[in-house]
């Protein structure tokens, strides 16, 4: 096939030497009066692809290196571990979702209370219970518990759903319901690059209230909560556990297709990189822990000797 070539453009044996030698005045080809050869731009496309492609695996491997180091746990339980004695221990998990928590505490003895909103608890209705769990309505803002009533409050991936101007209301309630001395353990996710970010950063980008919600928990001593330690964790997340939480939180069939559908092309991406098939991909969930006690009232010593 005879190619046609315009009036400026290069020859075959032009290409041969455009493409092969550096022009005279010492400039670089792309900046040279001679249009690009569609070899060379065919060229260039590929190296600017496999470039990024290298960037892409370099990044991977390079957020494998610093999650590493991390502890891997299997269960949000592994979270209380050293923590408490679970066993007659009355624990309060405010937003409890579907009840997962609440079910795993009561397993270990426990005497666990969810808390939700009616539509979430409804939808938790359908697992039977495992023992004498309990789930109330109400909110982070006005929980539906006795003040001084509660050994443990658990706030996991929830506090970041409070309303901004809600957060101080959540800790104020959270000091009021706890014993002397009782503890708020706070689970949030840290939201990276590469980790399962991003596959829930497709519902909603929840970056800004997840970083108040941290200085929330930070600034907490004012509220008499005492910060007792802070440490960094990661679940392992598939495809499918995406799935699950698209099902519990979207309840719209359209757009939970239209996240599933973004879910996959993200994943597939992450597998091949990898060199590992999409069902077998597990992204890191990274969590950092925060856990808070409550300070006993201090006791003041009146002399009566005077």
């Amino acid at each position: 096939m005879n190619q046609v070539h315009g009036s400026g453009s290069p020859s075959p044996g032009d290409h041969e030497n455009f493409a092969t030698k550096t022009p005279r005045n010492g400039a670089p080809r792309f900046f040279t009066n001679k249009p690009l050869g569609v070899p060379l731009c065919l060229r260039a496309f590929v190296a600017i692809l496999m470039a990024v492609e290298k960037k892409n695996r370099s990044y991977y491997n390079v957020f494998l290196e610093k999650t590493e180091k991390m502890k891997k746990i299997e269960t949000r339980l592994e979270v209380l571990d050293g923590l408490v004695t679970l066993k007659d221990k009355v624990v309060v998990d405010v937003g409890c979702g579907a009840g997962e928590l609440v079910r795993e505490l009561t397993s270990q003895g426990a005497q666990a209370i969810g808390i939700d909103s009616p539509e979430m608890l409804a939808k938790g209705n359908v697992n039977p219970p495992v023992g004498t769990e309990q789930y109330l309505p109400g909110s982070a803002v006005k929980l539906p518990v006795e003040d001084s009533y509660v050994d443990v409050v658990t706030f996991f991936a929830s506090l970041h759903h409070v309303p901004m101007d809600g957060l101080k209301d959540a800790l104020t309630e959270t000091y009021r319901v706890l014993k002397p001395g009782g503890m708020a353990v706070f689970l949030e996710p840290v939201l990276k690059p590469g980790s399962y970010f991003e596959l829930t950063g497709l519902i909603e980008d929840e970056r800004e209230i997840q970083k108040l919600a941290y200085e929330a928990i930070k600034n907490a001593v004012a509220f008499g909560l005492e910060q007792i330690e802070e440490k960094m964790f990661y679940f392992e997340r598939s495809l499918d556990d995406y799935t699950a939480l698209l099902n519990l939180f979207v309840d719209d069939k359209t757009e939970r297709k239209k996240f599933l559908a973004q879910a996959k092309k993200k994943t597939q991406r992450f597998a091949r990189d990898a060199g590992i098939d999409i069902k077998d991909y597990r992204f890191k969930s990274i969590c950092r822990v925060n856990v808070l006690k409550k300070k006993s009232p201090r006791i003041t010593r009146i002399n009566t000797n005077n």
